[in-house]
């Protein structure tokens, strides 16, 4: 039987080609996982006023309730559910804007228990705004979630969001200014 080398070249030249992206594939899973283990360290150091008691139950219970609105990564569906990656702890420095975090319709209504939310409320911030949350804010805890959560801000929520966000902008164009 004659082997036929175009035949050869061709299953050589997809093996190489298997091998090279599978190995790209599985070094940018490890660098990935390196970084951001690198930031879960930082984040732990830096800001371990934020006490979670359980990151992982914290994180499912973000995928379970909130990641189905706010979506993979935290990037919202526009105006009806704003984007958070970036700028969701901009809310901290502004009066009023932990008891809006606290009292929107997700939070506030949540089938979880304080202490849950605490940590979901914690988890959330460290990962997609740790940048800008401020020195002197020392978290949520069930205690403080508790107290917020008895007064929804249910069809008030945008209206809120849109004064605070005024609030954000003009805090961030005075610093601005001063620099």
């Amino acid at each position: 039987m004659a082997v036929n080398n175009n035949s050869i070249n061709l299953q050589y030249r997809l093996g190489k080609l298997f091998g090279l992206v599978l190995g790209a594939f599985f070094l940018m899973q490890v660098a990935s996982g390196q970084a951001a283990e690198t930031l879960d360290q930082n984040n732990k150091a830096y800001f371990s006023q934020l006490r979670i008691y359980n990151a992982d139950l914290a994180e499912e219970n973000w995928t379970l309730n909130c990641r189905g609105c706010h979506k993979l990564g935290a990037v919202g569906l526009g105006k009806e559910m704003p984007n958070m990656n970036g700028q969701v702890a901009k809310f901290l420095a502004v009066e009023g804007g932990v008891e809006y975090l606290s009292r929107v319709p997700g939070i506030a209504n949540s089938p979880l228990n304080n202490e849950e939310l605490a940590d979901l409320m914690n988890w959330m911030l460290l990962k997609y705004d740790a940048a800008h949350i401020p020195k002197d804010f020392t978290g949520f805890t069930a205690e403080k979630i508790e107290s917020l959560r008895k007064n929804p801000l249910n069809m008030q929520a945008k209206v809120v969001r849109a004064k605070l966000i005024a609030e954000i902008l003009m805090a961030e164009k005075v610093n601005e200014a001063q620099e």
